[in-house]
């Protein structure tokens, strides 16, 4: 008799389907974008990305470099002795760096794939990247629309 899935496993299913991804970090990472797009335009809030791919590497990374990031926001992350208007954006950590380039990486990746496009212009003349391909928030199957941009679970 078959095993019943589980709601994650049909999600990553349905998503390595309709984007073509196979690997597995492939595929979490490109749930992140999904995760952070806006439901009708798809513009990616690529700040929230880099952030969830911060924690990836971060609950992937050896226990040396866990204590190596606890040590950097307990210092340099909490600004002491730094300029409020500084912050840790010029200071980045050692994960968040790495991040900010596995990013990079993806996003060129799911350009090529068709799966990401840039914006058009906003007023002050800045694109950002918009999710162009599969969002399983906008898939029926999973997500029901609640309201104007709220979607809940089926379970």
């Amino acid at each position: 008799m078959q095993e019943k899935k589980t709601i994650s496993e049909r999600i990553d299913e349905r998503t390595k389907q309709r984007t073509g991804l196979r690997n597995s970090k492939d595929i979490e990472i490109y749930q992140a974008f999904c995760h952070h797009a806006h439901s009708k335009d798809g513009i990616v809030m690529w700040g929230d990305v880099i952030y969830d791919i911060c924690q990836i590497l971060k609950r992937d990374s050896s226990e040396p470099m866990k204590i190596l990031e606890l040590a950097y926001n307990q210092s340099v992350g909490n600004n002491e002795g730094i300029p409020y208007y500084l912050e840790a954006r010029h200071f980045p950590s050692p994960l968040n760096r790495d991040a900010k380039k596995v990013y990079g990486k993806y996003l060129r990746k799911f350009i090529l794939k068709g799966l990401v496009g840039i914006s058009s212009p906003d007023v002050f003349g800045s694109c950002a990247p918009s999710l162009i391909g599969y969002n399983y928030f906008n898939d029926s199957e999973f997500y029901k629309k609640t309201s104007d941009s709220g979607r809940r679970l089926r379970i």
